[in-house]
């Protein structure tokens, strides 16, 4: 299957979940090993739009009912501030996910810190964090579908800075890079 006809089943793909009304938590984009995860998109399912619609909705029907005591006119800036809050509901949630990454991957640090302690090289360390973060956050969590796409990497050749680097850049840390460098030159 040529890249052109995997792109444009991607973009199928995309079009017929629109369409549906499912929306994915995270958008997939080609990436060193096949699909990496750009964490600077977030698409909230309806039960996150519900709840950003109800925040706005009851905080722009309390502020205009204090003024107005007209609960019809409360009730369309209620609408109206329902709609308005959607933005920072989705940017609320984007940063909570970034948060939660970034937690999980204080605990990957601290894995591979402790296996390059013991004498490990990168594919035992990572091999043994991959363990620990499915033990530590399950198999479906974010730091380890992470740590398996690094995995994989590393057993296609790809070094471990590059693939680490890779996912704090689409984690939206990349300051975080240098952090990176000494600890893999450590365990050299």
């Amino acid at each position: 299957m040529s890249m052109k006809m995997k792109k444009d089943n991607r973009k199928y793909e995309a079009h017929r979940i629109a369409k549906s009304g499912k929306k994915k938590q995270t958008k997939h984009v080609a990436g060193l090993v096949g699909n990496e995860v750009d964490y600077s998109t977030y698409h909230m399912n309806m039960k996150e739009r519900l709840a950003g619609f109800g925040i706005g909705f009851v905080i722009g029907m309390a502020i205009v009912y204090m003024v107005t005591h007209t609960a019809a006119i409360s009730a369309c800036a209620g609408v109206i501030g329902g709609l308005l809050m959607q933005k920072p509901y989705k940017n609320r949630c984007m940063d909570k996910r970034k948060k939660e990454l970034l937690f999980e991957f204080r605990d990957l640090m601290e894995s591979l810190v402790s296996s390059y302690s013991a004498g490990s090289n990168p594919m035992e360390a990572f091999g043994a964090a991959y363990e620990d973060m499915v033990n530590l956050y399950g198999a479906e969590s974010t730091i380890a579908r992470e740590v398996h796409s690094i995995n994989t990497g590393l057993a296609n050749g790809f070094s471990a800075s590059v693939e680490l680097r890779r996912t704090l850049r689409a984690g939206g840390y990349p300051e975080l890079c240098g952090c990176i460098q000494y600890l893999l030159s450590a365990g050299r």
